[in-house]
């Protein structure tokens, strides 16, 4: 609420004011009078300490909810509508409202939600039914990479606390595995860091061949280790790509925001209808927080990008580049950065573009291949 100090000694008044621990703030000082906020509680007690002082204290403006409610405490229904609610905020309070993660870096937050719903804390949950040293020994199970969990109720809200493996102390065994040619080369240059090399400088080699392998033959017993190493050789490789001039491509035509509002297990829409063909959903959630808290009432927010197919008819110097892009896409998600072009042919017709294009490269062809064991 908002007071206005007059005449007397106003410095005595703030002094006492003070001393009494009545805070008076956002302080605005003018001629013979000050004006500051003050709560419903310290005006109270303000009274004593302008005894003396010989000044006159005003109420300028009433905030707060205690003056909203206070021209209606007249109204039967208001009084019972008010008990009412203060009723459900109670028993409502006896419940999970929100379940929180801290110290999670690599295992995923909402996993750990996730199994936390799986195993009976979830919103809604009575929270003196969670029995909160079982649930972090659940957890510890579940995930390996955690070292540590505990589990804290304050009032409606549920932490769990972790904390994960230091990765420079892991250890993981891989299992065993060969290193075959993902293409047709001459092998040119070999970098084997374990395995036992099968091929040459020199040696020409297909697609699927064995270059490293992982079955070590030692004095009459075969052992299995993880091939590792590069094997750089010279490659021939072909693309081939059609395309027609007439294509169906999807488009954007609309866009469209669907709202839910939830509480607890409750959901409302807050939309009419539904939407039909072909769309992209994107949803976004947002909590009602108090005091810091995530409340268990949120809107969720469904954006919808609408599409739909059209036809497109492309001119040939659009689908040339087209298929060229193409080409170019597959040549890099084959881990080829350098090549040299040696054949192009280009093959029309009414209805579409053919193009075939021979390349060669120098380029890694080693590629991992995990052995299965039960069939050794």
């Amino acid at each position: 609420m908002l007071i206005e100090i007059a005449g007397g000694n106003i410095e005595n008044l703030l002094n006492n004011a003070a001393k009494k621990k009545i805070r008076i703030y956002d302080l605005e000082f003018s001629k013979e009078r000050v004006i500051g906020k003050i709560t419903p509680k310290d005006f109270i007690k303000i009274r004593t300490a302008a005894r003396g002082t010989k000044t006159r204290i005003k109420i300028i403006k009433k905030e707060g909810l205690i003056f909203k409610i206070k021209p209606n405490l007249h109204r039967t229904g208001f009084i019972a509508g008010l008990f009412l609610f203060l009723i459900i905020i109670k028993a409502l309070s006896l419940f999970v409202w929100n379940i929180e993660v801290k110290g999670s870096k690599t295992v995923p937050k909402n996993e750990i939600i996730a199994y936390c719903n799986e195993i009976g804390v979830d919103l809604g949950k009575y929270r003196k039914g969670i029995d909160t040293n079982k649930t972090a020994n659940l957890i510890l199970l579940k995930f390996p990479k955690l070292t540590w969990a505990s589990v804290n109720i304050e009032g409606s809200f549920v932490t769990v606390n972790v904390s994960e493996a230091d990765k420079t102390q892991e250890y993981e065994v891989k299992p065993p595995s060969n290193l075959i040619a993902k293409a047709d080369g001459t092998i040119d240059k070999i970098d084997t860091v374990s395995g036992e090399t099968k091929v040459s400088v020199g040696d020409t080699v297909a697609k699927g061949d064995i270059l490293v392998s992982g079955v070590r033959m030692l004095k009459g017993s075969t052992t299995f280790i993880e091939s590792k190493g590069e094997v750089y050789a010279n490659t021939v490789r072909t693309y081939t790509e059609t395309k027609p001039y007439k294509q169906k491509v999807l488009k954007t035509y609309g866009i469209r925001d669907k709202k839910v509002l939830t509480f607890f297990f409750f959901k409302t829409p807050l939309y009419l209808g539904t939407t039909k063909g072909i769309y992209i959903g994107k949803t976004k959630t947002e909590n009602l927080n108090l005091f810091g808290k995530d409340m268990p009432i949120s809107i969720i927010t469904k954006r919808q990008v609408l599409k739909k197919y059209v036809t497109e008819k492309y001119s040939e110097k659009e689908l040339l580049a087209q298929i060229d892009k193409s080409i170019e896409n597959r040549i890099k998600s084959d881990g080829i950065n350098k090549y040299t072009e040696t054949k192009r042919e280009v093959i029309k017709s009414e209805k579409d573009i053919k193009i075939i294009k021979e390349i060669t490269a120098y380029e890694n062809i080693a590629r991992e291949q995990k052995i299965n064991i039960d069939k050794k």
